[in-house]
C-alpha cells in the first residue's frame, strides 16, 4: 500500500479501510461504516474493556405480559408463555454452565415472573452459583416477590405510565419496590413517554424524595425498541430532550444480608489517549440517553462474552442481533469462537455496551 505525502498513521488506516469497504461493496458484501470514536463530555473513546469473568446470557423467556405498552413490540406481549418446555430450558442452562463455568443471567420477557417455570429456573441458576438479574413490571404480589427476591442479584423494575391507571396502581408498585429493596438491589427505570411526561417526572421525584435504598433513572423510549424499523410515534419536545440528557440517575445502595450474591461486572472505557474511566451504569445511561453508542465498525466480543436467547428459543450473540441466529435451544447451537465487526449504528442495551469492543 502506498502512503500519501503528509498522511498520518490514522489517516492511512482509515484510507485502507475505505478501500477495503469499496472492494467488499463490489463483491456484494454490505457496507459497514468506518469506525469512529465515541465523543461524550469532551472525551473521545475508542475502546471498552470488560473485566468480568462471567458470560452474560440475556434470556427473553416468554412473550406474554400483563401490559401491552405502545412502545413495546406486539410480539412481546401477544404471544404465549413458552415455545419450549422446562426440560429443554434446563438442559440448555446446564450446558452453558458446563461450557463457560461462570454465568450471569439477565432475564426478561414479556413478563418473566408469570412463567410457570420461573421459580425452578431461578433455583437452578442460584444452586449452580450463577447470578440473576430480572427486568420486570412487578406483576406478582408483594408477598410473592418477598419469597424470591433474595436469590436475585438485582431487579430492574420498569415503570410504565400507560398502565398506572390509578393512584392505587402506583401505590402497589411502590409497595413492591419497598419490599424487594430490603432483599436485593433494585433499580427503577421510568419509561419517559412524552404523552405522560408529568406523571413520569412525578414518580421519579416521589422515588427521589423517598427513603428507599434504590436506583432510579429516566429512560428515553426508542420508536423502534432499539431494533428494526419504527413502529410507534415518540416525539420529545426540546425541553424533554434536554431533561433526558441532564436528569441525574439516583444511586442509593442498600445494606443487604451477607448471603447476597453480587454481580461480577466491571468495565472500563478507554480514551484515544489511553486514559481509562470506569464504565459505570451512570455513564452507560448517559451514553444511551444522549444517543452516543454508535459502535458501527468496531470489533466487538458479543458471542464470546454474551449470548441472547429469544422467546422462540433462537440464540444470537447479543441483544443487538449482529451476526444473526447461531442456533436454537430446541435443536443445536453453533457456539461462537471469534469476535465480530458491528454493523449497527446504535447500541441500545446496557448489557451490550459493557462488553469488550474497540476500533482496530
Amino acid at each position: 500500500m502506498k502512503y500519501t505525502e503528509g498522511e498520518t498513521k490514522a489517516e492511512r488506516k482509515a484510507r485502507k479501510n475505505a478501500n477495503k469497504a469499496r472492494k467488499n461493496a463490489n463483491k456484494g458484501i454490505p457496507l459497514i461504516a468506518l469506525p469512529k470514536p465515541i465523543n461524550y463530555n469532551g472525551k473521545h473513546y475508542n475502546k471498552i474493556i470488560n473485566h468480568s469473568d462471567s458470560v452474560v446470557i440475556t434470556w427473553v423467556i416468554n412473550n406474554i405480559c400483563t401490559n401491552s405498552c405502545s412502545y413495546c413490540p406486539a410480539d412481546l406481549h401477544t404471544g404465549k408463555n413458552h415455545h419450549y418446555d422446562w426440560n429443554t430450558a434446563k438442559q440448555f442452562i446446564n450446558e452453558c454452565f458446563d461450557r463457560y463455568g461462570k454465568l450471569h443471567f439477565s432475564v426478561a420477557g414479556g413478563e418473566p415472573s408469570i412463567s410457570p417455570f420461573f421459580k425452578e429456573m431461578v433455583d437452578l441458576i442460584y444452586d449452580r452459583n450463577g447470578t440473576i438479574t430480572l427486568t420486570t413490571n412487578l406483576a406478582k404480589s408483594a408477598k410473592w416477590w418477598g419469597k424470591i427476591a433474595s436469590k436475585m442479584s438485582s431487579l430492574g423494575c420498569s415503570y410504565h405510565p400507560e398502565f398506572m391507571l390509578t393512584q392505587n396502581d402506583e401505590d402497589l408498585f411502590f409497595e413492591k419496590i419497598a419490599v424487594t429493596s430490603k432483599l436485593t438491589g433494585v433499580s427503577i427505570r421510568v419509561m419517559m413517554h412524552p404523552d405522560y411526561w408529568d406523571k413520569c417526572m412525578a414518580f421519579y421525584n416521589r422515588m427521589k424524595d423517598s427513603d428507599l435504598t434504590v436506583s432510579v433513572e429516566i429512560v428515553r423510549i426508542l420508536d423502534n425498541f432499539g431494533i428494526g424499523d419504527p413502529f410507534c410515534v415518540i416525539n420529545y419536545t426540546e425541553e424533554q430532550d434536554r431533561l433526558l440528557n441532564e436528569t441525574p440517575q439516583i444511586r442509593r445502595w442498600p445494606k443487604l444480608p451477607s448471603t447476597f450474591r453480587h454481580i461480577d461486572r466491571m468495565s472500563e472505557i478507554v480514551e484515544v489517549s489511553n486514559t481509562k474511566d470506569k464504565l459505570s451504569y451512570e455513564l452507560v445511561s448517559g451514553l444511551t440517553n444522549s444517543q452516543n453508542t454508535n459502535f458501527e465498525g468496531w470489533t466487538c466480543n458479543i458471542g464470546l462474552e454474551s449470548l441472547f436467547v429469544h422467546y422462540n428459543g433462537n440464540v444470537i450473540r447479543g441483544n443487538c442481533g449482529v451476526g444473526g441466529c447461531i442456533g436454537n435451544i430446541n435443536t443445536s447451537i453453533n457456539w461462537p469462537t471469534t469476535s465480530i465487526i458491528c454493523n449497527k449504528n446504535e447500541c441500545h442495551c446496557a448489557t451490550d455496551v459493557l462488553l469488550s469492543k474497540e476500533i482496530k
